[in-house]
């Protein structure tokens, strides 16, 4: 069940997973000391979503959009979302730190057409996708299936978190996060809890299937 990855990609998977499990984990103490925080805190669920999206989205699925290993129908299916992501990221940056501006209905609108642009690319390449059978292109085939859930699971929570705060994710006093603590936010924070489980545990499975592991 080789990958046949490169090292130069298992190092960039390494190094991208070890540093986004880190910087989730410091972030994640920062939103809950004591104190105003932009963005306020951030529960437990939501800070290891947070991390496990970001590394998906913007680090995993650009690495092996450039890897050799990965059919050419995957890599650009991987490709384009990781462009369109990383675009996205920018944006949101800009929104989030500069003119404090964003609200979750942005966000929702460019999942939605994340799942439209792979939907639509994987229904322009199916028959390039459907003659796929080593055993890594069907792993990668799961995972981009996993970006879909993950980005359909962020719709979810968009919509949840904009019934309940409203247009308080603007300004200088900005909610970003569901706190672990407030009543109003138990359900969400649950559900994420919930729906974590089985997405980290198949990335880990994915992984494994990248360093040969598995």
């Amino acid at each position: 069940m080789s990958a046949g990855l490169g090292a130069a990609s298992q190092v960039a998977i390494a190094v991208s997973g070890a540093g986004t499990a880190l910087a989730g984990a410091l972030y994640h103490r920062r939103q809950n000391r004591p104190g105003a925080r932009l963005g306020g805190a951030i529960s437990r669920a939501k800070a290891v979503w947070l991390a496990y999206a970001v590394f998906l989205w913007f680090f995993l699925a650009p690495i092996l959009a450039l890897s050799d290993a990965v059919a050419p129908p995957a890599r650009a299916l991987l490709g384009a979302f990781a462009a369109f992501m990383w675009l996205r990221g920018v944006l949101e940056l800009v929104l989030l730190f500069w003119t404090r501006s964003w609200t979750p209905p942005m966000g929702i609108a460019h999942d939605l057409a994340c799942l439209v642009l792979l939907a639509g690319g994987g229904l322009w390449l199916r028959e390039d996708l459907a003659a796929l059978d080593r055993s890594f292109d069907r792993w990668t085939l799961a995972l981009l299936a996993a970006v879909a859930v993950s980005l359909v699971c962020e719709v979810i929570y968009a919509l949840t978190f904009h019934r309940l705060v409203g247009g308080r994710t603007k300004g200088d006093e900005a909610v970003w996060f569901a706190p672990e603590d407030d009543p109003t936010f138990r359900a969400i924070n649950r559900l994420t809890a919930a729906l974590n489980a089985p997405q980290v545990v198949f990335l880990l499975l994915f992984l494994g299937v990248c360093f040969d592991a598995l």
